[in-house]
């Protein structure tokens, strides 16, 4: 299984990469976008984001889409050029924080 799909159930290792990086802690409809935003082909909308969510069974609508997607522009881990949403490297750097942090986790 990929340590990707732990990120979900691991609340330390959000609270301690965001910590570290000195943004808010991120609540799970802003993990979960920004997961998806990292894995969408390119740029994606939020009506792309809903119909993944919808093929994974996550229970999100597009009102907490639209909300994460406007706080993590602030924290900038996304960006937003006319309703497209591409992930910043400060993005792929919290992401890859996460992954390494679950992976040293496990190895010890």
């Amino acid at each position: 299984m990929k340590v990707t799909k732990y990120i979900f159930s691991f609340d330390s290792s959000i609270q301690r990469i965001s910590r570290r990086m000195r943004i808010p802690t991120l609540n799970d409809s802003e993990v979960f976008t920004l997961y998806s935003v990292n894995h969408a082909p390119l740029n994606c909308s939020r009506q792309g984001i809903l119909r993944w969510a919808k093929r994974c069974r996550h229970p999100i609508s597009i009102h907490s889409i639209t909300d994460a997607v406007v706080r993590l522009k602030d924290y900038g881990l996304v960006q937003e050029d006319e309703g497209r949403i591409s992930i910043t490297p400060q993005g792929k750097e919290w992401i890859a924080m996460v992954r390494m942090y679950l992976v040293n986790l496990r190895l010890r």
